[in-house]
Protein backbone atom coordinates (compact mmCIF):
# COMPACT_ATOMS: atom_id res chain seq x y z
CA UNK A 1 0.00 0.00 0.00
CA UNK A 2 3.12 2.70 -0.18
CA UNK A 3 4.74 3.33 -3.57
CA UNK A 4 8.69 2.63 -2.69
CA UNK A 5 9.59 5.51 -4.96
CA UNK A 6 7.38 8.18 -3.53
CA UNK A 7 8.63 11.02 -1.71
CA UNK A 8 8.96 10.65 1.41
CA UNK A 9 5.58 11.57 3.07
CA UNK A 10 3.63 11.43 -0.32
CA UNK A 11 0.96 8.95 -1.07
CA UNK A 12 1.03 7.13 2.14
CA UNK A 13 -1.76 4.91 3.53
CA UNK A 14 -1.21 3.92 7.12
CA UNK A 15 -4.17 1.56 7.87
CA UNK A 16 -5.30 -1.00 10.27
CA UNK A 17 -2.61 -0.86 12.60
CA UNK A 18 -2.76 -1.49 16.50
CA UNK A 19 -0.37 0.93 18.24
CA UNK A 20 0.41 0.32 21.94
CA UNK A 21 2.47 1.75 24.34
CA UNK A 22 4.97 3.85 22.50
CA UNK A 23 6.00 7.40 23.32
CA UNK A 24 3.79 8.95 20.89
CA UNK A 25 1.56 6.29 18.95
CA UNK A 26 1.53 8.29 15.77
CA UNK A 27 3.57 11.34 14.33
CA UNK A 28 3.82 13.56 11.46
CA UNK A 29 7.24 14.77 11.66
CA UNK A 30 8.94 17.69 8.99
CA UNK A 31 12.25 18.30 9.63
CA UNK A 32 13.01 17.91 5.74
CA UNK A 33 12.59 20.92 3.49
CA UNK A 34 9.00 21.29 1.76
CA UNK A 35 8.23 18.08 4.51
CA UNK A 36 4.37 17.06 5.22
CA UNK A 37 1.82 14.57 4.44
CA UNK A 38 0.68 14.35 0.84
CA UNK A 39 -2.10 13.12 -0.32
CA UNK A 40 -1.96 10.29 2.63
CA UNK A 41 -4.49 8.11 4.36
CA UNK A 42 -4.43 7.61 7.65
CA UNK A 43 -7.33 5.12 8.88
CA UNK A 44 -8.70 2.46 10.69
CA UNK A 45 -5.70 2.27 13.27
CA UNK A 46 -6.11 2.18 16.95
CA UNK A 47 -3.68 3.68 18.96
CA UNK A 48 -3.92 3.20 22.53
CA UNK A 49 -2.10 4.26 25.56
CA UNK A 50 1.42 6.22 24.62
CA UNK A 51 3.66 6.20 27.46
CA UNK A 52 6.55 8.48 27.52
CA UNK A 53 7.67 10.86 30.11
CA UNK A 54 4.64 12.75 32.05
CA UNK A 55 3.91 16.24 31.19
CA UNK A 56 5.81 15.81 27.97
CA UNK A 57 5.92 12.68 25.81
CA UNK A 58 2.12 10.86 26.38
CA UNK A 59 0.73 11.85 23.02
CA UNK A 60 -1.22 9.89 21.37
CA UNK A 61 -1.25 11.45 18.10
CA UNK A 62 1.45 14.34 16.77
CA UNK A 63 1.09 16.36 13.72
CA UNK A 64 3.73 19.02 13.35
CA UNK A 65 3.76 21.85 11.08
CA UNK A 66 4.20 21.44 7.25
CA UNK A 67 3.61 21.71 3.62
CA UNK A 68 1.10 19.08 4.14
CA UNK A 69 -1.49 18.70 1.21
CA UNK A 70 -5.09 16.68 0.27
CA UNK A 71 -4.56 14.04 3.65
CA UNK A 72 -7.35 12.28 5.41
CA UNK A 73 -7.50 10.74 9.30
CA UNK A 74 -10.27 8.89 9.90
CA UNK A 75 -11.92 6.11 11.18
CA UNK A 76 -9.32 6.00 14.01
CA UNK A 77 -9.47 5.14 17.52
CA UNK A 78 -7.76 6.98 19.85
CA UNK A 79 -7.84 5.97 23.58
CA UNK A 80 -5.50 8.03 26.09
CA UNK A 81 -6.05 8.45 29.51
CA UNK A 82 -2.77 10.44 30.13
CA UNK A 83 -1.21 14.01 28.35
CA UNK A 84 -2.54 14.82 24.85
CA UNK A 85 -4.70 12.86 23.11
CA UNK A 86 -3.31 14.88 20.26
CA UNK A 87 -1.63 17.84 19.62
CA UNK A 88 0.73 19.71 16.71
CA UNK A 89 1.03 22.94 15.17
CA UNK A 90 -0.08 21.17 12.04
CA UNK A 91 -3.53 20.38 13.23
CA UNK A 92 -4.86 23.56 11.94
CA UNK A 93 -3.95 23.21 9.00
CA UNK A 94 -6.67 22.83 5.98
CA UNK A 95 -5.23 20.35 4.27
CA UNK A 96 -5.67 17.85 6.66
CA UNK A 97 -9.38 16.45 6.52
CA UNK A 98 -10.59 14.61 10.11
CA UNK A 99 -13.35 12.34 9.94
CA UNK A 100 -15.18 10.14 12.28
CA UNK A 101 -12.24 9.10 14.31
CA UNK A 102 -13.18 7.96 18.04
CA UNK A 103 -11.31 9.76 20.54
CA UNK A 104 -11.66 9.05 24.62
CA UNK A 105 -12.03 12.60 25.18
CA UNK A 106 -12.93 15.79 23.66
CA UNK A 107 -10.02 17.29 21.43
CA UNK A 108 -9.72 21.03 19.80
CA UNK A 109 -12.27 21.28 16.78
CA UNK A 110 -9.41 21.60 14.35
CA UNK A 111 -9.01 17.76 14.71
CA UNK A 112 -12.77 16.70 15.48
CA UNK A 113 -15.67 16.46 12.91
CA UNK A 114 -19.22 15.92 13.60
CA UNK A 115 -19.11 12.19 13.05
CA UNK A 116 -16.58 11.71 15.73
CA UNK A 117 -17.30 9.64 18.47
CA UNK A 118 -16.58 10.75 22.04
CA UNK A 119 -16.05 8.22 25.09
CA UNK A 120 -14.83 4.76 26.04
CA UNK A 121 -14.47 2.75 23.34
CA UNK A 122 -14.87 -0.22 25.36
CA UNK A 123 -11.87 -2.60 24.23
CA UNK A 124 -11.70 -6.34 25.24
CA UNK A 125 -9.07 -5.73 27.52
CA UNK A 126 -6.22 -2.78 26.69
CA UNK A 127 -3.98 -2.77 29.40
CA UNK A 128 -0.67 -1.11 29.60
CA UNK A 129 2.22 -3.03 28.63
CA UNK A 130 5.81 -2.97 29.78
CA UNK A 131 7.08 -2.16 26.22
CA UNK A 132 5.52 -2.04 22.39
CA UNK A 133 6.31 -5.72 21.48
CA UNK A 134 4.68 -7.07 24.58
CA UNK A 135 1.30 -6.12 23.72
CA UNK A 136 -1.15 -8.84 22.57
CA UNK A 137 -3.83 -7.81 19.80
CA UNK A 138 -6.75 -9.28 20.73
CA UNK A 139 -6.81 -7.03 23.99
CA UNK A 140 -7.64 -4.55 22.05
CA UNK A 141 -10.47 -5.56 19.84
CA UNK A 142 -13.98 -3.73 20.14
CA UNK A 143 -16.59 -5.44 22.77
CA UNK A 144 -20.58 -5.78 21.57
CA UNK A 145 -21.22 -2.40 23.29
CA UNK A 146 -18.12 -0.39 21.52
CA UNK A 147 -19.68 2.84 20.42
CA UNK A 148 -17.01 2.43 17.62
CA UNK A 149 -19.64 -0.27 16.05
CA UNK A 150 -20.96 0.95 12.82
CA UNK A 151 -19.66 4.20 12.79
CA UNK A 152 -16.80 4.14 10.64
CA UNK A 153 -17.12 5.85 7.01
CA UNK A 154 -16.87 3.10 4.56
CA UNK A 155 -13.18 3.55 2.43
CA UNK A 156 -13.45 1.44 -0.69
CA UNK A 157 -9.81 0.55 -0.76
CA UNK A 158 -9.99 -1.17 2.91
CA UNK A 159 -11.77 -4.29 2.71
CA UNK A 160 -10.29 -6.31 5.79
CA UNK A 161 -9.27 -5.37 9.13
CA UNK A 162 -6.39 -5.72 11.49
CA UNK A 163 -7.28 -9.47 12.17
CA UNK A 164 -7.75 -10.54 8.63
CA UNK A 165 -11.87 -10.04 9.22
CA UNK A 166 -14.25 -8.45 6.37
CA UNK A 167 -14.86 -5.03 6.87
CA UNK A 168 -18.99 -4.86 6.30
CA UNK A 169 -21.18 -1.57 4.43
CA UNK A 170 -21.34 -0.26 7.69
CA UNK A 171 -17.54 -0.53 9.12
CA UNK A 172 -16.28 -0.12 12.62
CA UNK A 173 -13.98 2.43 13.30
CA UNK A 174 -10.44 1.10 14.20
CA UNK A 175 -8.24 -1.80 13.32
CA UNK A 176 -10.43 -4.55 14.21
CA UNK A 177 -14.01 -5.08 12.71
CA UNK A 178 -16.38 -6.79 15.22
CA UNK A 179 -18.22 -9.96 14.99
CA UNK A 180 -15.33 -10.57 11.68
CA UNK A 181 -12.14 -10.97 13.52
CA UNK A 182 -12.69 -14.26 15.40
CA UNK A 183 -13.17 -14.58 19.00
CA UNK A 184 -10.51 -12.75 21.04
CA UNK A 185 -8.20 -13.88 23.36
CA UNK A 186 -7.32 -11.17 26.03
CA UNK A 187 -4.69 -11.55 28.86
CA UNK A 188 -5.90 -11.63 31.46
CA UNK A 189 -5.60 -9.28 34.19
CA UNK A 190 -4.07 -10.84 37.45
CA UNK A 191 -5.95 -10.51 40.93
CA UNK A 192 -3.35 -11.58 43.19
CA UNK A 193 -5.10 -13.38 45.83
CA UNK A 194 -2.43 -14.31 47.23
CA UNK A 195 0.42 -12.98 45.66
CA UNK A 196 3.24 -15.55 45.59
CA UNK A 197 6.72 -14.35 45.92
CA UNK A 198 9.84 -15.70 43.28
CA UNK A 199 12.16 -17.40 43.99
CA UNK A 200 15.19 -15.23 43.24
CA UNK A 201 16.77 -13.32 45.77
CA UNK A 202 14.69 -10.47 46.02
CA UNK A 203 17.06 -7.04 46.76
CA UNK A 204 13.72 -4.75 48.31
CA UNK A 205 14.18 -4.84 52.38
CA UNK A 206 10.55 -5.74 53.77
CA UNK A 207 8.80 -6.39 50.94
CA UNK A 208 5.28 -6.96 51.94
CA UNK A 209 5.41 -4.65 54.94
CA UNK A 210 5.13 -7.53 57.36
CA UNK A 211 7.74 -5.57 59.14
CA UNK A 212 5.89 -2.57 58.96
CA UNK A 213 6.83 1.22 57.75
CA UNK A 214 10.66 -0.16 57.58
CA UNK A 215 13.22 0.52 54.99
CA UNK A 216 10.34 2.35 53.69
CA UNK A 217 10.13 6.35 52.76
CA UNK A 218 7.73 9.12 51.84
CA UNK A 219 7.75 12.37 50.16
CA UNK A 220 4.99 14.52 49.46
CA UNK A 221 5.45 18.86 48.81
CA UNK A 222 1.46 18.32 49.13
CA UNK A 223 0.30 16.43 52.12
CA UNK A 224 0.40 12.44 52.16
CA UNK A 225 -0.46 10.12 55.38
CA UNK A 226 1.76 7.13 55.08
CA UNK A 227 -0.08 4.17 57.08
CA UNK A 228 0.28 0.11 57.13
CA UNK A 229 -3.18 -1.67 56.49
CA UNK A 230 -4.54 -5.12 55.62
CA UNK A 231 -5.41 -7.40 54.19
CA UNK A 232 -2.36 -8.10 52.13
CA UNK A 233 -1.63 -9.73 48.80
CA UNK A 234 1.15 -11.41 50.32
CA UNK A 235 0.65 -11.66 54.31
CA UNK A 236 -1.02 -9.86 56.43
CA UNK A 237 0.12 -6.03 55.92
CA UNK A 238 -0.26 -3.60 52.91
CA UNK A 239 1.08 -0.16 52.25
CA UNK A 240 -1.40 2.69 52.17
CA UNK A 241 -1.21 6.64 50.76
CA UNK A 242 -3.85 8.63 51.40
CA UNK A 243 -3.76 12.07 49.44
CA UNK A 244 -4.89 15.01 51.00
CA UNK A 245 -3.31 17.59 48.96
CA UNK A 246 -1.61 16.83 45.82
CA UNK A 247 1.75 17.88 45.15
CA UNK A 248 4.06 17.70 42.16
CA UNK A 249 6.45 15.69 43.86
CA UNK A 250 4.62 12.91 45.75
CA UNK A 251 6.46 9.63 46.54
CA UNK A 252 7.25 6.03 48.51
CA UNK A 253 10.48 5.01 47.99
CA UNK A 254 13.11 2.63 48.95
CA UNK A 255 16.81 3.55 49.19
CA UNK A 256 20.27 2.02 49.62
CA UNK A 257 19.65 -1.31 46.76
CA UNK A 258 22.04 -2.99 45.26
CA UNK A 259 22.44 -3.61 41.65
CA UNK A 260 25.02 -4.95 39.00
CA UNK A 261 26.15 -3.20 36.17
CA UNK A 262 24.73 -4.44 32.45
CA UNK A 263 21.89 -6.59 34.22
CA UNK A 264 18.73 -7.40 33.35
CA UNK A 265 16.42 -7.33 35.69
CA UNK A 266 12.56 -8.02 36.72
CA UNK A 267 10.62 -5.56 38.94
CA UNK A 268 7.13 -6.94 40.37
CA UNK A 269 4.52 -5.32 42.66
CA UNK A 270 0.86 -5.53 43.61
CA UNK A 271 -1.04 -2.31 43.70
CA UNK A 272 -4.22 -1.10 43.49
CA UNK A 273 -6.10 3.23 44.16
CA UNK A 274 -9.42 3.47 45.06
CA UNK A 275 -10.04 5.89 41.90
CA UNK A 276 -7.98 4.23 39.53
CA UNK A 277 -5.83 6.82 39.33
CA UNK A 278 -2.28 5.40 38.15
CA UNK A 279 1.21 5.60 39.63
CA UNK A 280 4.55 4.93 37.68
CA UNK A 281 8.11 3.86 39.13
CA UNK A 282 11.69 4.56 38.05
CA UNK A 283 15.04 3.37 39.54
CA UNK A 284 17.73 6.22 39.31
CA UNK A 285 20.83 7.30 42.04
CA UNK A 286 19.15 8.02 45.46
CA UNK A 287 21.93 11.20 45.96
CA UNK A 288 23.67 13.48 43.51
CA UNK A 289 22.16 13.86 40.13
CA UNK A 290 19.23 11.28 40.06
CA UNK A 291 21.20 9.29 37.18
CA UNK A 292 18.71 6.25 35.68
CA UNK A 293 19.78 3.24 36.41
CA UNK A 294 17.52 1.46 33.74
CA UNK A 295 13.70 2.11 34.71
CA UNK A 296 12.85 5.34 34.34
CA UNK A 297 8.80 5.79 33.94
CA UNK A 298 7.25 2.38 33.93
CA UNK A 299 3.69 3.42 34.19
CA UNK A 300 1.09 1.04 36.22
CA UNK A 301 -2.74 1.51 34.52
CA UNK A 302 -4.51 1.10 38.29
CA UNK A 303 -7.71 -0.07 39.03
CA UNK A 304 -9.88 -0.28 41.84
CA UNK A 305 -8.85 -3.78 42.09
CA UNK A 306 -5.52 -5.37 42.98
CA UNK A 307 -3.37 -6.06 40.08
CA UNK A 308 0.36 -7.55 39.88
CA UNK A 309 2.36 -5.72 37.37
CA UNK A 310 5.80 -6.57 36.19
CA UNK A 311 8.26 -5.26 34.04
CA UNK A 312 12.05 -5.74 32.96
CA UNK A 313 14.67 -3.84 32.38
CA UNK A 314 18.66 -3.70 31.90
CA UNK A 315 20.82 -1.34 34.44
CA UNK A 316 22.65 1.17 32.79
CA UNK A 317 24.39 4.39 33.96
CA UNK A 318 27.41 2.74 36.06
CA UNK A 319 30.22 0.25 35.55
CA UNK A 320 30.60 -1.59 38.84
CA UNK A 321 28.08 -2.60 41.26
CA UNK A 322 25.98 0.23 43.42
CA UNK A 323 24.32 0.21 46.61
CA UNK A 324 23.14 3.83 46.42
CA UNK A 325 19.78 2.79 44.11
CA UNK A 326 16.25 4.00 45.15
CA UNK A 327 13.35 2.42 44.04
CA UNK A 328 10.39 5.09 43.38
CA UNK A 329 6.87 4.93 43.49
CA UNK A 330 5.70 8.01 41.35
CA UNK A 331 2.22 9.32 42.37
CA UNK A 332 2.47 12.70 40.65
CA UNK A 333 0.78 13.93 38.26
CA UNK A 334 -1.68 11.28 38.63
CA UNK A 335 -2.88 11.71 42.35
CA UNK A 336 -5.86 14.22 43.39
CA UNK A 337 -7.67 14.93 47.19
CA UNK A 338 -8.78 11.99 48.33
CA UNK A 339 -6.90 9.68 46.48
CA UNK A 340 -6.14 6.37 48.37
CA UNK A 341 -2.96 4.29 46.76
CA UNK A 342 -2.31 0.60 47.85
CA UNK A 343 1.13 -1.06 47.22
CA UNK A 344 2.44 -4.32 47.94
CA UNK A 345 4.59 -7.99 47.88
CA UNK A 346 7.30 -5.52 45.64
CA UNK A 347 10.20 -7.56 44.42
CA UNK A 348 13.66 -6.75 42.52
CA UNK A 349 15.12 -9.70 41.05
CA UNK A 350 18.21 -10.72 38.78
CA UNK A 351 16.66 -12.87 35.59
CA UNK A 352 19.92 -14.00 35.62
CA UNK A 353 21.48 -12.44 32.22
CA UNK A 354 24.22 -10.07 32.12
CA UNK A 355 24.55 -7.83 28.99
CA UNK A 356 27.67 -7.48 28.70
CA UNK A 357 27.69 -4.35 26.05
CA UNK A 358 25.41 -1.43 26.03
CA UNK A 359 23.42 -1.90 22.32
CA UNK A 360 22.98 -5.55 23.55
CA UNK A 361 19.82 -5.57 23.78
CA UNK A 362 18.80 -8.97 23.59
CA UNK A 363 21.06 -10.01 26.01
CA UNK A 364 22.84 -12.87 23.36
CA UNK A 365 26.21 -12.37 24.14
CA UNK A 366 27.09 -10.05 20.71
CA UNK A 367 25.71 -6.73 19.32
CA UNK A 368 24.42 -7.87 15.79
CA UNK A 369 21.49 -6.80 13.49
CA UNK A 370 19.14 -8.90 15.95
CA UNK A 371 19.90 -6.14 18.09
CA UNK A 372 19.27 -3.24 15.53
CA UNK A 373 15.96 -4.35 14.96
CA UNK A 374 14.88 -4.93 18.32
CA UNK A 375 15.90 -1.13 18.65
CA UNK A 376 14.09 -0.37 15.74
CA UNK A 377 11.08 -1.55 17.04
CA UNK A 378 11.35 -0.04 20.01
CA UNK A 379 12.10 3.59 18.36
CA UNK A 380 10.40 6.21 20.05
CA UNK A 381 9.31 4.87 22.96
CA UNK A 382 10.89 5.06 26.74
CA UNK A 383 11.72 1.26 27.03
CA UNK A 384 14.45 0.43 29.20
CA UNK A 385 16.41 -1.98 27.97
CA UNK A 386 16.12 0.25 23.95
CA UNK A 387 17.44 3.09 26.00
CA UNK A 388 20.83 2.92 26.47
CA UNK A 389 21.72 6.54 27.43
CA UNK A 390 19.40 6.52 29.86
CA UNK A 391 17.77 9.63 28.49
CA UNK A 392 13.78 8.59 28.95
CA UNK A 393 13.66 8.01 25.04
CA UNK A 394 14.94 5.69 22.54
CA UNK A 395 16.30 7.68 19.47
CA UNK A 396 19.48 8.13 17.43
CA UNK A 397 21.62 8.93 20.66
CA UNK A 398 20.76 4.98 21.05
CA UNK A 399 21.85 4.25 17.90
CA UNK A 400 24.87 5.59 17.85
CA UNK A 401 25.70 4.03 20.64
CA UNK A 402 25.13 0.52 19.42
CA UNK A 403 26.73 1.61 16.43
CA UNK A 404 29.72 2.24 18.73
CA UNK A 405 29.52 -1.41 19.82
CA UNK A 406 28.64 -3.19 16.71
CA UNK A 407 30.18 -6.61 16.05
CA UNK A 408 31.86 -7.03 20.21
CA UNK A 409 30.98 -9.84 21.55
CA UNK A 410 31.38 -11.55 25.36
CA UNK A 411 33.45 -14.08 24.79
Amino acid sequence: LVDPNAPLGQNRTVINNIVVGCGWNFSVGTQNPNGGIKNALIAYNTFVEARGDPGSNFVGIRIAPGNHVSSRIENNLVLQSQGDIIRGGGLTDSALQFSNNLWSRSVSSSASSSNDVIGDPRLVNPITVSSPSSANPDNFQLTASSPAINRARAISLVTDDFFGGARDSNPDIGGHEFGTGGNPSPTPMVTPTPSSPPSETNQINNPSFESGKENWLVFSDGQMVFDITSPGTNGNNVAKLTINKPGTNVQLYQKNITLEPNTKYRLRFDARSNTGHDLSVFIHEHDDDFTSYGLKSFLADLNTSWQTFTTEFTTTGFSTPVNDVRLRFWLAPYDVAGDEYFVDAVSLTKTGTTCTFAGDTNCDGVVNVLDFQLLNNLFGTNNPDADLNSDGIVNILDFQILNNNFGKTSS
